[in-house]
């Protein structure tokens, strides 16, 4: 199509006037697929027009068929054509159409001492308005071609996934560790097929972690298919972390490790996204988010020499407290069933928010013998604080945990009785005939959070999306994901961490 006809079928408006075989006219040869209104509307006739100029043409149009039109129409640069009715003027035609008198002149050099004829074809332009709007709706519309094109090119699909986890799959029964990476996986597929359901295109590709070290991840790097990867997910062993990430970070592959704490585990890997949030971290965030509850309580430490002291988490909120200006008191486990020295301790105007030292399910329910014991304990008010081992005894203390609004942080936390772990965990058992290894955390759940988390945002944002993973918005089953960047030339390290009131 000429540049003529394609500008002329924007046109919106169809000037008045009857057509007349003694207009000027040329021969236009139809492209397939082109219907009468469509060749009509471009050269600014009706249809009706078009056929009185072509009285044989027939009833049905084919490509390759010559027709006549306009000859003006087929300038660029025409609103319409116009056929000059009686007693008309170059003045009135101009005022008709919104255009100035020499616009119009311009637009037809024919016009000779600023006369028309009956009969004569003129070509309206655009007003000076209207070709400043018109450029500007196609500086936008090629702006917006532009964006589109580039959106297009971040755009990734299929997606292609590797998990690399230890499965066991040489050993006739599989390990409890392998039952766990095999409930991921299943997990992670799960997520995959909810999201091809939304219409993302993912391929996964599973290879069995064996062995540690440089030689083993080469085995699995060596793979037909890894330079390919969009995404990356593993290993498990320490050891096969490095290796790993080297040969992700040449290729500009995402790397999510699961399940490694390491401190150091980002440096130097700009595309290392670690879920576990190592201790020195999660600490901090858990501190900021306990003190406004400690302010107003009457806390007490409760030591235990169990041998299970979380030595950096007492040392590190003791030393929190003291900077904020928050007292606190230590009871020594040994002495805490000796009824003054526990009742010396408490507060009976301010909840005795009392804290263990030992994440042990013992030194828990030791406290809670003690406080039963007190005299008159009911007059008081509790509150006791601990740690992520405790959801492993919740179910088993439920009553007690309860009755002293027990707390304790986490960075996964899976509620059973929730509507959507129900029906994770009803669809996990449809699809794979068991049900999920028990244990903390649920890894099926696991590799579904992860899943929905990193295909979510590889979908919206493409090969961007490392730039803009803090704009990926996904609810989690259990496992929270919340990335920050540690440094210029690292990582990201999931900050995600959260309190648990039971």
């Amino acid at each position: 199509m000429n540049r003529s006809l394609r500008s002329l079928l924007c046109i919106t408006l169809v000037c008045a006037g009857s057509l007349t075989l003694s207009a000027q006219t040329v021969d236009y040869v139809v492209k397939p697929g082109e219907t009468l209104y469509s060749i009509s509307r471009a050269c600014g006739i009706t249809t009706e027009q078009l056929r009185t100029l072509n009285p044989r043409m027939g009833e049905t149009l084919y490509a390759g068929q010559t027709l006549n039109v306009p000859a003006r129409a087929r300038e660029d640069g025409c609103k319409c054509m116009y056929e000059v009715e009686r007693k008309e003027t170059v003045y009135s035609i101009a005022r008709r159409w919104g255009v100035s008198e020499d616009e119009l002149r311009a637009a037809n050099p024919t016009i000779k001492k600023n006369k028309v004829k009956k009969g004569e074809w003129l070509c309206i332009p655009y007003s000076a308005q209207e070709r400043q709007a018109r450029r500007q709706q196609e500086t936008a519309e090629q702006q917006r071609a532009a964006e589109e094109a580039a959106e297009q090119a971040k755009r990734i699909s299929p997606i292609n996934v590797a998990v690399i986890l230890p499965f066991d799959l040489s050993s006739a029964t599989p390990s409890n560790e392998g039952l766990k990476m095999l409930d991921f996986y299943e997990g992670f597929l799960l997520a995959v097929d909810e999201l091809k359901g939304q219409g993302v295109s993912v391929n996964v590709y599973a290879y069995d972690e064996q062995g540690s070290g440089t030689a083993a991840m080469a085995r699995v790097t060596a793979q037909p298919m890894m330079p390919y990867m969009h995404l990356i997910i593993g290993p498990l062993r320490q050891e096969n972390i490095s290796p790993l990430a080297d040969f992700a970070k040449r290729r500009g592959i995402p790397l999510v490790v699961p399940f490694n704490t390491g401190a150091a585990l980002t440096a130097g890997n700009p595309l290392l996204f670690q879920v576990n949030t190592p201790a020195n971290a999660l600490y901090d965030r858990v501190y900021d988010l306990l003190l406004p509850r400690l302010r107003e309580g009457n806390i007490v430490f409760v030591e235990a020499d169990d041998g299970k002291r979380q030595v950096a988490f007492i040392d590190g909120l003791q030393n929190r407290l003291t900077r904020a200006g928050i007292t606190y008191q230590s009871v020594h486990s040994a002495t805490i069933m000796e009824a003054d020295s526990f009742v010396t301790a408490l507060s009976n105007e301010r909840t005795n928010i009392l804290i263990p030292s030992s994440n042990a399910q013992n030194a828990f329910q030791s406290i809670v013998r003690r406080i039963e014991a007190a005299p008159d304990y009911a007059a008081y008010r509790f509150r006791l604080f601990g740690y992520p081992e405790w959801q492993t005894f919740s179910a088993a203390n439920k009553a007690s945990m309860r009755k002293y609004h027990a707390t304790f942080f986490a960075t996964f936390y899976t509620d059973a009785t929730s509507s959507a772990s129900k029906t994770f965990a009803q669809t996990f058992k449809r699809w794979f005939r068991r049900e999920q290894f028990p244990s903390y955390p649920l890894y099926g759940e696991h590799g579904y959070d992860i899943g929905q988390f990193f295909l979510t945002g590889i979908d919206q944002w493409g090969t961007d999306f490392v730039d803009n993973q803090s704009s990926v918005d996904v609810s989690a089953l259990q496992l929270p994901l919340r990335f920050a960047r540690q440094n210029d030339s690292g990582g990201f390290t999931n900050t995600s961490v959260r309190l648990i009131d039971m």
